[in-house]
């Protein structure tokens, strides 16, 4: 799965890959787009870091993911450190190339991150400013105060606030709740993270995280009914959250065909109409993550069921997405 895209779910899980992420991980995307000619070493581990990226793995396995997420980071690092040898990045570089990873993030589409006095919220949080939270917290909509009680790992908070807004039909609330009950299942769950060291521990402390991480109440029935509701509405989270759920089983039977057609109506969104397999997409963007898992899923179907699969999509996108079982 793509590296640059999990900014926004780090914060709660895999300590390195978040301590990574925040110290130098915008400086990866300067190392990757400053290539020379003259500089062999450097396009070998550029090599190396597209590779790991580009490799479909057993996404149902978040065993398999975390040390495919590992694999990437330091296959990441060691680029990061041969770009710091022959170019040290001045604060105006490193301003750009966070400006950019924003950017590209908030084009992913319909997952809204930034509410209003949630980013004030936070900020007061770190200064020790309880007041000013109290404040913020008065000033915010149900939402924001969801998304502040996530980032707070107060999950039941989280839950009471986002469940009556998703079921009048919130998309956001259906994908965040979605999201929480199925949070068990990924690889950024505590029961998968390595405990961090003492200079990782200190730099998750400072950024106001938590060590050990809080994990979520699972529920994985209830994260495929919201995923479902989500899907249906078009949105590209709902449809590659309920393909991973038909995919590997989580909340329903597993079911290979609707899975495919998921990941597939969902990636249309973002103009991926053919397997990743010869393609070669951005470093940016979810497209490419379910891409990768789209080409992993093909490798367990058989001709038979990819065929079905593509039939069930065309009737599901020509219904709007209302007759797609």
């Amino acid at each position: 799965m793509s590296y640059l895209t999990y900014i926004r779910k780090l914060w709660t899980g895999l300590a390195l890959c978040v301590v990574f992420r925040v110290i130098v991980g915008p400086v990866v995307a300067l190392a990757a787009q400053d290539q020379s000619p003259m500089d062999r070493a450097g396009d070998q581990l550029r090599d190396q870091l597209n590779d790991v990226m580009n490799t479909s793995v057993d996404f149902c396995d978040p065993k398999t993911v975390h040390d495919h997420y590992m694999a990437i980071i330091t296959a990441s690092g060691k680029l990061t450190l041969h770009h710091f040898a022959n170019h040290r990045p001045g604060p105006d570089d490193v301003k750009s190339a966070i400006d950019k990873t924003v950017q590209d993030a908030n084009a992913d589409g319909d997952l809204v991150e930034d509410l209003p006095h949630v980013t004030d919220y936070e900020n007061a949080g770190r200064r020790g400013d309880v007041k000013a939270q109290n404040d913020y917290l008065k000033m915010m909509t149900p939402a924001a105060q969801a998304q502040v009680a996530e980032h707070d790992q107060n999950y039941p908070l989280a839950i009471k606030l986002l469940t009556p807004l998703a079921d009048a039909g919130d998309v956001n609330a259906q994908v965040r709740l979605a999201g929480i009950y199925s949070f068990g299942t990924s690889a950024f769950s505590p029961k998968y993270l390595p405990p961090p060291d003492a200079k990782v521990l200190k730099a998750l402390l400072l950024s106001g995280m938590h060590w050990p991480p809080i994990e979520p109440p699972d529920n994985l029935p209830l994260a495929f009914k919201y995923f479902q509701s989500a899907a249906v509405t078009g949105s590209f989270f709902g449809q590659s959250g309920l393909a991973r759920a038909y995919a590997c089983g989580f909340g329903t039977e597993k079911n290979l065909v609707l899975g495919y057609m998921w990941f597939s109506l969902a990636l249309a969104q973002r103009g991926v109409t053919t397997e990743m397999r010869g393609v070669t997409l951005p470093m940016k963007g979810y497209q490419k993550d379910y891409a990768l898992d789209r080409d992993f899923l093909i490798t367990q179907m058989n001709p038979e069921e990819i065929e079905q699969a593509k039939q069930r999509l065309t009737q599901c996108f020509k219904s709007g997405y209302k007759d797609c079982d």
